[in-house]
């Protein structure tokens, strides 16, 4: 991959990063999310690549580095109380409250 497609891709990750709360807004928002249309709900999987993705900009680039110092923070305030790592909401183990946060937009 080029270095421009490289940087393009890393700008469209920076535009993508959650600013605004949603239903699960326990936490401050900052994470990213699957899904061009979901403007809410930041998820840990998601989350985690666009940081290893941004990393190499972040050490150099100060817009960079603030998306990542914002981003960075959400992955570790949404460890459940059992040391285990949910994918939208800590701490969630009803299946019930799994399976529809999973499709909220």
């Amino acid at each position: 991959m080029s270095a421009a497609a490289i940087k393009k891709a890393n700008q469209y990750l920076l535009n993508r990063q959650q600013m605004k709360y949603g239903d699960w807004s326990i936490h401050k928002p900052c994470g990213w999310n699957f899904s061009n249309t979901n403007k809410f709900n930041s998820n840990l999987d998601n989350t985690t690549v666009a940081l290893r993705s941004i990393h190499s900009f972040a050490r150099k680039d100060p817009v960079y580095r603030q998306a990542w110092d914002r981003g960075i923070h959400w992955p570790v305030s949404m460890q459940n109380d059992d040391g285990s790592w949910p994918v939208f909401g800590k701490n969630v183990d009803n299946t019930l409250l799994n399976y529809n946060v999973n499709f909220r937009p």
